[in-house]
């Protein structure tokens, strides 16, 4: 079974015990956090590049998660590749031609 998001993510490459610490430690970042979205931000860490993967609700909360990574020991760079997709509509159905409300 494939995880869409882990936590620390595992790739072909060979990966050092630095790198596995490295993204643990980027992932107990993101698990603190009091933003809950960024629980499911994914990393890994290779050769001084730290990748951070997922999908957020904002740009704000893609900036929160690099930000919170930024000064870990050994990253040298961010690579976020993390997605900003809108949350699904609930309920509510929106006119989105021109904006345009029925008055009540």
């Amino acid at each position: 079974m494939i995880t869409r998001h882990p936590t620390i993510a595992h790739t072909s490459a060979c990966l050092t015990h630095h790198d596995v610490k490295i993204a643990g430690l980027a992932a107990c970042e993101f698990q603190r956090s009091s933003y809950r979205a960024l629980r499911d931000v994914g990393c890994t860490y290779h050769d001084g590049v730290l990748t951070l993967r997922g999908c957020l609700s904002s740009f704000y909360l893609k900036q929160v998660a690099q930000t919170l990574v930024r000064d870990l020991p050994s990253v040298e760079r961010i690579d976020n590749q993390i997605e900003v997709v809108s949350p699904p509509h609930s309920g509510s159905a929106r006119n989105s031609t021109d904006g345009d409300q029925a008055a009540s």
